[in-house]
């Protein structure tokens, strides 16, 4: 964690977390009056009014998951290439055009073996559309999927994290099985 103060008539000061950039305990505090206080023995009082705002910067924001639309794009595990945070469970759902599949290339690769699971799912990330479970340190092939939906799932435990993840993805038009008639040819093997 850093400290940032700042001068000025109201003092404040800022927390983040600069390492991982993450938000998860960010705070702001700002002092906004002080005032001294005497008793009748003469001890010196300070009685300090302050205001704190749970808030972050728009760069420490992480993002744990989401729906993402849109032809192409790239997912990172949070932190990523510093490290995930311990007890992460996050879904990301890729939505291409219908009748696109989705095509996803990993770039770079660090998941705490055997502890630490990125789940793939062809679909909506239930238990039918289940693909593979990865973990381990090597970069894994590209995945295409058979439909337009395609879900990743970062589960990881509460001791050791690794660097993470990112992948690009890209939507594809789907070739579509042609009919087996055709140029007039009904399909069936000459004899």
């Amino acid at each position: 964690m850093k400290a940032l103060c700042r001068g000025g008539q109201e003092e404040s000061i800022e927390l983040k977390d600069i390492i991982n950039r993450q938000c998860v305990k960010c705070a702001r505090v700002d002092f906004v009056q002080s005032t001294t206080m005497r008793n009748r023995t003469g001890i010196i009082f300070w009685n300090l009014i302050f205001s704190m705002m749970f808030s972050c910067a728009k760069g420490f924001i992480h993002t744990c998951g989401g729906t993402l639309k849109g032809r192409n794009g790239t997912i990172e595990s949070p932190g990523f290439p510093y490290g995930y945070p311990n007890g992460a469970n996050c879904t990301w759902v890729i939505v291409a055009e219908e009748n696109n599949r989705i095509h996803i290339v990993f770039q770079s690769f660090a998941i705490e073996e055997e502890y630490d699971f990125l789940s793939l799912y062809d679909g909506h990330p239930h238990p039918v559309h289940f693909r593979t479970r990865l973990t381990g340190f090597q970069i894994p092939p590209p995945v295409t999927s058979t439909g337009s939906i395609f879900s990743l799932r970062l589960t990881s435990d509460f001791a050791v994290s690794a660097h993470g993840f990112k992948i690009a993805y890209e939507g594809e038009k789907n070739i579509i099985s042609m009919s087996s008639s055709v140029c007039g040819h009904d399909g069936t093997p000459p004899l």
